[in-house]
């Protein structure tokens, strides 16, 4: 069962459906899956610092909280990330793995250990 959906730098309240983000879900919906999904985030959260916002970083908090076994996978190149401020938050939040062949495999193998990702 795989579903996938999209949001641009961060997530507020809701996530879409399709890529064009014209359908949408509410965060409140997508909190109603079986707690047992995994959950990749795509991107490189490199975004304007604001986008953090705290009810920016409360939703993203509640889908690792649901989600136990949730990581990002982040296409920026590793050794950028200390450069940049939001990938440096957005680490705190969810485990980050480079979106390479290694960095995945890492990730899954996160995933996959008893117990939540962390």
């Amino acid at each position: 069962d795989l579903e996938v959906y999209y949001f641009h730098n961060t997530i507020y309240d809701r996530v879409y459906v399709d890529e064009r983000r014209s359908k949408s879900i509410t965060i409140e919906k997508l909190l109603s899956h079986n707690k047992d999904y995994r959950v990749f985030f795509i991107g490189d959260s490199a975004m304007a610092p604001y986008e953090l916002s705290r009810y920016s970083m409360e939703s993203i908090k509640s889908i690792v909280d649901k989600f136990k076994k949730s990581v990002w996978l982040n296409p920026e190149p590793l050794k950028y990330w200390p450069y940049t401020y939001t990938i440096q938050v957005m680490k705190e939040l969810v485990p980050m793995f480079p979106l390479t062949p290694a960095g995945i495999e890492r990730a899954v193998q996160t995933m996959n250990k008893k117990g939540s990702a962390g």
